[in-house]
């Protein structure tokens, strides 16, 4: 038989996870649990775990602007105008929390020989004359 407690309040296995399925059902009784536990999180203590959680993608900066690059130039075709030869300062991603890849892996670049797709290159931002960026 299955232990006491460790399901939502006590509930069989089975409802508890068809509970915790439902995402109404699963953020109240999670809360719920969490408020019993004496684990709950302040505001400020929630912002500074959110603000240095970053996730870290299996993708690099490359395949991305590649990504972007096919996306303007299918619009612009598709809208009858000449497609563009490198990616615009406005469609540029910054990787701000280092969450791309610097460099594309082994399985990127035999994709990309493979399909014949070219990272773009990159709009160079004006800067001003103490170094920021001008748009």
């Amino acid at each position: 038989m299955a232990k006491k407690g460790k399901d939502y309040f006590g509930m069989g296995r089975l409802i508890s996870i068809i509970f915790a399925i439902i995402p109404i059902t699963s953020w109240l009784f999670g809360f719920i649990t969490r408020f019993k536990e004496g684990k709950i999180v302040g505001k400020d203590e929630l912002a500074e775990i959110l603000l240095k959680d970053h996730p870290q993608y299996h993708t690099s900066m490359d395949i991305v602007d590649a990504m972007l690059f096919a996306i303007i130039n299918t619009m612009k075709r598709n809208n009858g105008e000449s497609e563009i030869t490198s990616l615009p300062l406005s469609a540029q991603v910054e990787d701000v929390f280092g969450e791309l890849r610097k460099k594309p892996t082994e399985r990127e670049l035999k994709a990309m020989a493979e399909t014949g797709i070219v990272p773009p290159k990159r709009d160079v931002p004006i800067t001003s004359a103490n170094g920021e960026k001008e748009l």
